[in-house]
């Protein structure tokens, strides 16, 4: 069987774009990228992205996948030394905190992109989250040096 190419199609600062090539670096996998300018789309980007959104996985210069979420699951499925659990329960769980995690960076993508007018409040949910986070790694004890008050 071939060896995959990939290319990515993102922005240089979007956290989505970023949470697939940490992925891939981790992996140490191959590939390319090409940036784009997210105020001025280049009319390609809408005839492989169906949401007009990055990043965008071509895969062998033909087959697309979208959503960084689905793009990291599938690189994880098709390389070796998965990151995921194979537990199912695990891999589940696994998921929810991927979900929380793109609820936090939906809230810093607001930020970066200049979203004014919700600042105040993205800013307050981001310190909420993370505040979550590190009750649920100190009950878990993830931080063991650290007490849980």
């Amino acid at each position: 069987m071939a060896k995959n190419t990939f290319h990515i199609v993102g922005h240089q600062l979007c956290p989505y774009v970023q949470r697939v090539v940490i992925l891939m670096l981790e992996k140490q996998i191959a590939y390319s990228r090409t940036n784009i300018d997210l105020y001025n789309k280049p009319d390609w980007l809408f005839a492989i992205s169906p949401t007009g959104k990055v990043p965008i996985l071509l895969v062998d210069e033909n087959k697309v996948i979208f959503e960084s979420n689905v793009i990291c699951e599938y690189l994880d499925e098709v390389s070796i030394n998965p990151l995921y659990p194979s537990d199912k329960f695990d891999k589940a769980n696994h998921r929810s905190w991927f979900s929380f995690g793109t609820e936090i960076l939906d809230l810093i993508a607001k930020i970066i992109y200049q979203d004014k007018s919700l600042f105040c409040a993205n800013e307050s949910m981001i310190e909420s989250g993370l505040a979550l986070l590190k009750r649920y790694f100190l009950i878990i004890g993830i931080f063991p040096h650290q007490s849980s008050t």
